[in-house]
């Protein structure tokens, strides 16, 4: 249609809405757009030739802004634009509503972010964004549509506050908590210390945060050890081994039999931090594992625990091939202190391992069993720690151990005759060289067996 060129301002101040919408078919799209800026001031009467005005690619944008400023009366109307219209119409239909901000439109825009067309979908989470508070229940329930779950956390991101609390409470749904997660950051929540905190770090990542809140975190990781990806469950029995409930024994000793060395290894340490009692059959098993690292871990966590169960198998883990493996066994069974490995830790003296030496060394002083002759024999080992760490033992031992003390103040390498000096202190007998406040004879520093061992750990 063509006609001469209307003067729309001129229309607007006449109040001559007939002929604005007449200016909205005029070929040149600036007339068109003062036209739509004048039905803008004009209301309910405006609102049809406005949607109609959608479908315009030169004006759909300022006809959408002139429905928004319209207001209520374009709601209803805009409503039906967004359920049939094309795609631009849906759109900027989506783009007016969202400037209104009218409870009315939640419903049907939440329905929208279903919309084949992404830039629909993007549109019409930014509307509920817009329209805040209203929007909040709709569109936290709609996180547990895969399909919409990312636009309805954008527009919660943007709702912000009055979004907090319901999508804290969307944490405890599965099916909705890792797309609360993300609305609950753009917000700029602070996770609390319970368990919805927990939860939280567990889905991003934040390990060492859930082994800082403590108990309230075990059910979230205990549900983040079934995911398949290796590294988040690395992290995981990390975490429940720091926090040491009795709840996660069953889950990491499942978690022994993972395909993953490294799994493996953490929830063996994990269960000896733990040290609770129904750890010990899965430890036990896993001294046979076939990663020697998996042993060595498994060995350490039954020292602490201290059940006798654990002593038969640590003796055999002695004769392991690898040498940490027996270090760690000849530790552990010092800990437990059960006589019944005396034998084999007697045995375990002339080990080929410098380390395995004083390891058995040590656990014999800690059995404390009064047969010292082993321990003398010791003495003699070519390793000046094997004889300081026979020294430190036959201390513990006490009185039988006087007569081989006394002889080792003889012995060539000054850091033995410091320990054995020591130890006939610790036994109450006056040393026959004078021991310095700092743990020195004259000059010479003291050497440690514990530090040695300490440091293979």
């Amino acid at each position: 249609m063509s006609f001469g060129q209307p003067d729309a301002s001129k229309l607007a101040a006449k109040g001559d809405i007939p002929g604005l919408i007449r200016a909205l078919g005029h070929a040149k799209s600036g007339v068109r757009e003062t036209a739509v800026a004048a039905l803008a001031q004009v209301g309910a009467p405006a609102v049809e030739p406005l949607i109609a005005a959608l479908r315009d690619w030169d004006v759909r944008e300022a006809a959408a802004d002139a429905l928004g400023h319209v207001g209520a009366p374009a709601v209803e109307p805009l409503i039906a634009a967004l359920r049939q219209g094309d795609q631009d119409v849906r759109m900027y239909a989506a783009r007016a509503l969202g400037q209104i901000g009218d409870p009315r439109a939640v419903g049907p825009l939440v329905a929208a972010l279903r919309d084949h067309g992404p830039l629909v979908r993007s549109t019409v989470a930014e509307a509920l964004g817009n329209i805040g508070a209203p929007a909040v229940g709709p569109l936290v329930a709609a996180l547990k549509d895969e399909e919409v779950r990312e636009a309805a956390a954008d527009a919660l991101g943007h709702v912000g506050t009055p979004a907090v609390e319901p999508l804290v409470a969307a944490l405890r749904n599965r099916k909705m908590r890792e797309a609360a997660v993300e609305a609950l950051d753009r917000v700029g929540w602070t996770p609390d210390r319970e368990e919805t905190g927990a939860i939280y770090w567990a889905l991003k990542g934040g390990w060492e945060e859930c082994a800082q809140i403590g108990v309230p975190a075990v059910v979230p990781l205990l549900a983040a050890l079934k995911n398949p990806d290796e590294e988040v469950r690395k992290g995981v029995v990390e975490a429940l081994g720091d926090i040491g409930d009795p709840r996660a024994v069953k889950p990491l000793a499942a978690a022994l039999k993972y395909g993953d060395s490294e799994v493996r290894k953490r929830a063996a340490r994990a269960l000896g931090l733990i040290g609770h009692p129904g750890a010990v059959t899965p430890l036990v098993a896993a001294l046979k594992d076939r990663d020697r690292e998996i042993r060595k871990q498994a060995a350490r966590a039954l020292g602490p625990i201290g059940d006798p169960r654990a002593v038969g198998p640590l003796i055999t883990a002695l004769k392991d091939e690898n040498s940490w493996v027996r270090h760690a066994a000849a530790t552990a069974l010092g800990k437990i202190g059960d006589p019944r490995a005396t034998k084999a830790l007697v045995a375990s003296l002339e080990d080929e391992g410098v380390l395995v030496r004083i390891a058995a060394a040590t656990a014999l002083g800690k059995i404390g069993d009064p047969r010292v002759e082993p321990l003398i024999r010791a003495f003699k080992d070519r390793d000046v720690l094997v004889r300081i760490a026979a020294a430190e033992a036959l201390g513990r031992i006490g009185a039988p151990a006087v007569e081989p003390l006394n002889a080792a103040l003889e012995d060539p390498d000054e850091d033995a005759r410091v320990h054995a000096a020591a130890a006939l202190s610790r036994i109450g007998i006056a040393p026959a060289v004078k021991i310095e406040p700092d743990g020195q004879i004259g000059n010479a520093p003291v050497a440690s067996a514990a530090r040695v061992d300490a440091a293979s750990s």
